[in-house]
């Protein structure tokens, strides 16, 4: 069996890069600013598995004492189960981190109820001062890629969140993280096909895989987060 030049080359570098990969530790990188946030790299292949973040100094100066969650906004998530579940992931472990944390359910229920809109940054102030909670945790990324290619399967999921003061809009704390699995083989012989082929299926169609990545994601994110809570 004989593959085409580009595609044996483009599967035979997606399996040296998810071999690295795995050997590849976590890294926490701290910001200096939001501005030198943004201008990193946004690095997901292989060789890198960081989660970047800022921390600001307004985030001691006043603590979170409450904490809602913000639903996904529409255009912001690939459909409606992957935002659920990046919502439910970031309620789940921003409980870890303070004493009152509001989920995405709640504050959706909030909010039709007194006819807000989560979206509007008007509405959440007023939604803010009706829940008397004084942060906002916002997802704003959420991206999922997916690629098979027979013998090779890569999926990842990017997340960023961002903490900010409802009174005014103070950005606490950002972090990002995209979480990445891939498997398969390299094309060696039929032996090699058949390995990779039945690793690259099994990942492509095991439907427990995106709700496992979206929760590595956020947990690692939520991890550069300080512990406020008061035992």
């Amino acid at each position: 069996m004989t593959w085409p030049n580009n595609a044996q080359t483009r599967v035979c570098l997606a399996g040296l890069l998810g071999l690295l990969s795995a050997c590849a530790d976590i890294q926490y990188i701290d910001h200096a600013s939001n501005r030198t946030m943004d201008q990193a790299t946004d690095d997901s292949s292989a060789f890198s598995r960081t989660v970047d973040f800022h921390l600001d100094p307004a985030f001691y100066e006043t603590p979170p004492r409450c904490v809602m969650i913000l639903p996904v906004h529409h255009k912001k998530a690939p459909d409606r189960r992957t935002a659920e579940l990046v919502e439910d992931a970031v309620s789940r472990y921003a409980s870890n981190r303070f004493d009152k944390a509001l989920t995405a359910r709640h504050v959706k229920f909030a909010a039709r109820k007194r006819a807000f809109d989560p979206g509007h940054a008007g509405d959440r102030r007023r939604l803010g001062r009706a829940l008397r909670c004084d942060t906002q945790l916002e997802i704003r990324t959420v991206g999922v890629e997916d690629l098979y290619a027979i013998v090779w399967a890569d999926k990842s999921v990017t997340i960023q969140l961002t903490l900010t003061r409802t009174s005014d809009g103070a950005v606490l704390w950002r972090g990002r993280h995209t979480a990445r699995r891939a498997d398969g083989g390299l094309p060696i012989g039929f032996l090699g096909v058949g390995a990779g082929t039945f690793s690259a299926g099994m990942l492509a169609s095991d439907s427990d895989i995106l709700p496992s990545m979206i929760d590595d994601a956020v947990r690692r994110v939520m991890a550069s987060l300080p512990d406020t809570r008061h035992f």
